[in-house]
């Protein structure tokens, strides 16, 4: 049985939605968090580090809870997923 509830995580950058990978134990990233992503640059898939400089949650229209809706559960807010934008992180040295 899939116990699993995270909502997915899709980082938004140039125009592109790319899906996050996340480790199951590693939390969701916030605003300064840098996460790695897989970029097609110049035809090539490259792995990049970015900076999440903006996050929201993208909620289910109402019409997509239906059994909890019958419920009376359908009031309540379920994330669909959770939306990040993010730059290029160029690291200091």
């Amino acid at each position: 049985m899939n116990t699993d509830t995270r909502a997915p995580v899709f980082a938004h950058w140039q125009g592109r939605e790319i899906p996050v990978d996340l480790l199951d134990s590693q939390p969701d990233p916030d605003i300064g968090s840098i996460i790695h992503l897989t970029v097609d640059v110049g035809g090539k898939l490259q792995r990049h580090p970015f900076k999440v400089t903006g996050k929201r949650r993208r909620h289910a229209p109402r019409s997509e809870h239906g059994l909890l809706s019958r419920l009376g559960l359908g009031g309540t807010d379920f994330p669909a997923a959770i939306d990040i934008d993010v730059a290029p992180h160029e690291p200091e040295h």
